[in-house]
């Protein structure tokens, strides 16, 4: 991959705004700028329209887009699915080159796919049927419920990626 970090700034997408457009500047401040989650709000955003000039800007200057998508709430994770999320993704990238001039696939090209939020929320119910506290893997590792939520998101991540990837014709995963 030929992506050097230089120290840039990026932040994870949770931030406790009630306002998008506020949010969304905010991010836009930043040198790699992140899809804002407003829990407040609701844990899955819509993109407004009258963001999409300013996205496509930034991606016209060759800006990176980071995309939160995936949450880390162990209740919003449940209700959700790769499929569920690459879809959501499709909408926000749909939502850009409608309102612009740039690409879908530009929009893709110059995005990274992350985590909703850096940290964990209602981590105690996490997996199948709520489970608790445990789970065997492999026979020898017992995970707790933390890690295991945090494997699913890490896993929906490497999904949705993947399925970018193979559409838009970009980098393969080895």
């Amino acid at each position: 991959m030929n992506f050097r970090g230089n120290c840039q700034t990026t932040a994870m997408g949770i931030m406790p705004h009630t306002d998008i457009g506020n949010a969304l500047q905010l991010s836009l401040s930043l040198d790699i700028p992140f899809w804002p989650q407003l829990p407040r709000v609701s844990y899955i955003e819509i993109l407004p329209k009258g963001c999409a000039a300013s996205i496509a800007k930034f991606l016209k200057n060759g800006g990176i887009i980071s995309w939160g998508i995936v949450p880390t709430d162990s209740f919003a994770l449940e209700q959700e699915s790769p499929e569920k999320l690459l879809e959501l993704l499709h909408r926000y990238r749909a939502t850009i080159a409608a309102n612009s001039d740039i690409t879908i696939k530009q929009v893709a090209e110059q995005a990274l796919i992350a985590p909703a939020r850096c940290c964990l929320m209602n981590s105690r119910r996490v997996g199948a049927n709520n489970e608790q506290a445990v789970r065997n893997i492999s026979g020898s590792c017992v995970l707790q419920s933390e890690e295991r939520l945090v494997e699913m998101a890490f896993e929906y991540l490497k999904v949705i990626s993947d399925i970018l990837r193979k559409e838009f014709g970009l980098y393969n995963r080895s």
